[in-house]
């Protein structure tokens, strides 16, 4: 049987589902839309180190890393960041999606046990999912669910893994950490830490809430697109467990590496951020403001740092208002049902430490 394509378009477009790609080209004079969080997408010096790679190796990496794509330049940066991190290795991939559905189904399967946080990102549920292990997602942030879940599950499979992101992508909290960590070590289980939102903007010289908080997982997992401002991932682990993904993880071994100019620039990215405290600090105070002002207006907002979210129940009511505020210039994410849970609609706001009170002021204003 054929899907009708049209009329499930027309279904998506009619009880406001539809998803309309938008031109990134056509810039608001306030953006709260995007994850280049210590402004380093546009950094003269990551232009500079990106340029002079394209002179010496030209642009594409010509191959996977298992072929013609290992360049020197890449195994220096996995090398400079498991250092950062205080992690034994690190292994760089193409992207975060691409990590987390590749590497899950690689450690985990069937006869495994995982259990995750109910607010985890897409990429590691998708992950989890094509695993094909047993999977039991807990409540968000509620260590009694976790624990109760423990008791009952972990006695009847002999691997397990726990899963969470450490900054929540959209309701912006944490995670609590130590209380994960105590509890992996208590019931003997596997630890993986998405920090895909933290790494570069929290924890000392930008390391992290791991480092912040002394956590050692066992996977400690990255994004290069959000604060370092360019492009791929990363997974912190062991040698032993790097040795057996390049051997075994499928979406590691057949593709293409990242371009060496966008490795150049990473590379370039990782120096800046652990000088930039002014920044941290700037982006933390404007968080501190911008909920103090939208608590002045009388709206209340989820999170606690750079990701901060007011809920608009109702994706009409949302597209609605996400419309007349990019009529004022303001371009911010509307995130809609399914991607939450009905009645949990709303406007997600990204800080920049480019941003200033002004900026905040005029959006606040808006509602």
């Amino acid at each position: 049987m054929e899907l009708d394509f049209e009329a499930i378009l027309t279904t998506l477009r009619q009880s406001s589902l539809y998803r309309k790609l938008p031109n990134s080209d056509e810039s608001s004079l306030y953006q709260f839309h995007s994850n280049d969080y210590l402004n380093l997408a546009r950094h003269d010096d990551l232009a500079k180190m990106a340029a002079l790679a394209i002179n010496e190796h030209g642009f594409g990496s010509t191959g996977s890393r298992l072929l013609s794509g290992n360049y020197a330049l890449l195994e220096s940066l996995e090398h400079s960041l498991a250092d950062f991190l205080g992690m034994e290795q690190v292994l760089v991939f193409n992207s975060g999606f691409q990590l987390n559905a590749g590497v899950i189904p690689t450690l985990y399967g069937e006869g495994d046990l995982i259990l995750a946080d109910k607010y985890c990102h897409a990429s590691l549920l998708d992950g989890m999912q094509l695993s094909q292990a047993t999977m039991k997602r807990f409540k968000h942030n509620d260590m009694n669910h976790l624990k109760l879940l423990l008791e009952n599950h972990r006695c009847h499979f002999k691997r397990c893994l726990l899963v969470t992101e450490s900054l929540f992508s959209m309701d912006g909290d944490i995670a609590p950490l130590d209380t994960l960590q105590q509890f992996t070590d208590d019931y003997d289980v596997d630890f993986m830490v998405d920090e895909a939102h933290a790494i570069g903007v929290l924890g000392d010289q930008g390391r992290g809430l791991c480092s912040q908080f002394g956590i050692r997982p066992t996977y400690l997992v990255g994004t290069f697109g959000k604060a370092f401002g360019t492009f791929g991932a990363f997974i912190a682990t062991s040698r032993e467990i790097c040795d057996y993904l390049v051997n075994r993880c499928r979406a590691f071994i057949y593709t293409t590496a990242l371009p060496v100019p966008v490795i150049a620039a990473t590379k370039q990215a990782l120096v800046l951020i652990q000088s930039m405290d002014s920044q941290r600090k700037q982006l933390r105070d404007l968080s501190v403001y911008f909920m103090q002002m939208m608590s002045e207006k009388g709206y209340g907002v989820l999170g606690e740092y750079h990701i901060l979210s007011l809920l608009w129940p109702g994706n009409e009511s949302l597209l609605d208002r996400y419309r007349a505020l990019q009529e004022v210039g303001v371009n911010v994410s509307a995130v809609r049902y399914p991607t939450v849970s009905k009645g949990k609609e709303r406007f997600r706001f990204s800080l920049k430490s480019s941003h200033t009170k002004a900026d905040i002021d005029y959006v606040v204003k808006q509602f």
